[in-house]
């Protein structure tokens, strides 16, 4: 299960946010487009303006959904990433 928060949750002032990830697991802001999310075995599509939650040992991926580059910024709460492939 993935949780979806609009980034206006966490803005404090108009040019700032705050997000304390601690008690979160992978955590991805979409910062510009649309993209489709896996995350275990059900498929979102976050647009902008979005972050989307993974929880800890989630299997998932990201797609681009569109034509024009995706601006993302991914969050790990570890001292290491280690990435596997998913199946296309």
């Amino acid at each position: 299960m993935h949780t979806i928060i609009p980034l206006s949750d966490f803005e404090i002032n108009p040019t700032a946010y705050r997000f304390e990830g601690g008690i979160y697991g992978d955590v991805f802001l979409v910062q510009e487009r649309k993209v489709a999310f896996v995350v275990g075995s059900e498929t979102v599509i976050v647009n902008s303006g979005n972050v989307v939650i993974v929880p800890a040992l989630t299997p998932h991926k990201f797609t681009n959904v569109g034509t024009t580059p995706l601006r993302m910024c991914g969050i790990h709460p570890t001292k290491e990433v280690i990435q596997y492939q998913l199946e296309e």
